[in-house]
């Protein structure tokens, strides 16, 4: 990694927000070769520099079978990698006799975006097919994952969760074997299908053979022309994002402390599970840094996300 790289500033947890918009298919495009995207990954120019898990890239592969952007090729099982995931499946996504793939960098500098779709790409041993598009911005270096249409006849092969596909990124991703991953930094989309939220991963395992750990996704398939957007928020490291929140006592049984953050600022602050669901949302005065816990939370481990607008941290908190 270069010097500038590892200067710019980590982005994790990314701010997230859900509108429903019509689908506009990329009829300009430039197309993809199909056996490529679906052999080894295409590599693609951006346009300009767009910043991700803390390195600036101006251009990402596109892998047609894992349904998403990465760095490096081949980078399910490369040691780490970093990945944009616009609509991943239990095998992988399929070319049919229709399916293209395809980008177009748009606007002008430095406010371009880079538009990357997947058109009428079919399932792995399945029958059906999905329409989406990745969105790049400059500058605010958010991400966009824009739904078209989906037939999906049955949802209970075609998904990890049986029910939805994974949506999202993650960050410093190890794959482990046929059954095991390592998640030390992600962000999926879960909850309902028409008010969906963002799930807020650290250090979460996958592991299939046992069924342990959460299988990441949403309650129900997303919605035709949902659009999710992961807007980044700047700390200075990821380490520093997991230390500058400090919650006293740990383990707790009522009430806790936050500091570490700006408390001349109202916060709002979100307590969750492990799977990213918003147990309880509360809104801290400036000033004040106790948060009283739910009176009926079972003991288990949980989330704190804080947000004061300019700050954003992530802790883990044991209830006893």
């Amino acid at each position: 990694m270069s010097v500038f790289a590892s200067a710019i500033a980590q982005q994790f947890p990314y701010q997230f927000s859900y509108t429903n918009e019509p689908y506009v298919a990329l009829s300009n495009g430039i197309t993809l070769n199909n056996d490529d995207v679906w052999n080894e990954g295409v590599t693609f120019p951006l346009g300009f520099s767009f910043q991700f898990g803390g390195v600036s890239y101006d251009s990402l592969i596109l892998e047609g079978y894992s349904g998403g952007l990465f760095p490096k090729g081949d980078a399910f099982f490369n040691d780490t990698t970093d990945a944009i995931l616009g609509y991943v499946v239990n095998t992988s996504l399929a070319p049919k006799g229709n399916t293209k793939a395809r980008y177009f960098t748009t606007g002008t500098a430095p406010n371009r975006i880079v538009k990357v779709e997947m058109f009428r790409a079919g399932f792995d041993g399945e029958a059906g097919e999905v329409s989406y598009q990745i969105w790049l911005y400059e500058t605010s270096n958010t991400i966009q994952i824009r739904l078209g249409t989906q037939t999906v006849p049955n949802p209970s092969n075609t998904f990890f969760n049986k029910v939805s596909p994974l949506i999202g990124f993650m960050l410093d991703y190890y794959y482990v074997n046929e059954f095991e991953s390592v998640f030390p930094q992600a962000q999926f989309v879960v909850g309902s299908p028409t008010a969906p939220v963002d799930s807020i991963i650290v250090n979460g395992t996958l592991d299939e053979s046992n069924q342990e750990g959460p299988l990441y996704g949403m309650t129900g398939l997303p919605l035709d022309n949902s659009v999710f957007t992961f807007t980044p928020s700047v700390v200075s490291t990821k380490q520093a994002l997991l230390t500058a929140l400090r919650v006293s006592p740990n383990p707790a049984q009522d009430i806790v402390r936050i500091e570490g953050m700006d408390e001349r600022k109202a916060a709002q602050v979100q307590l969750m599970d492990q799977q990213g669901r918003v147990i309880t949302s509360n809104e801290l005065p400036a000033g004040e840094t106790l948060l009283r816990l739910p009176v009926d939370l079972p003991p288990g481990l949980y989330l704190l996300r804080y947000n004061c607008g300019t700050q954003i941290a992530v802790a883990k908190l044991l209830k006893i």
